[in-house]
């Protein structure tokens, strides 16, 4: 790959194929998507109840 700067913008050639540096992105497992709902809620409550003082 080399770089060339045009009119102040970086550009790169790449190849043509579109999926060309694209990886695939793992998914959260549903023990941590259920700890996060859980996380929200609190922050949710808290948050509530520092507005109503």
């Amino acid at each position: 790959m080399t770089g060339r700067e045009v009119r102040g913008v970086l550009c790169l050639d790449t190849p043509d194929d579109p999926g060309f540096g694209l990886a695939e992105v793992p998914q959260p497992s549903a023990d941590l998507l259920a700890r996060a709902l859980v996380g929200w809620q609190r922050f949710a409550l808290t948050a509530r109840e520092v507005s109503d003082e």
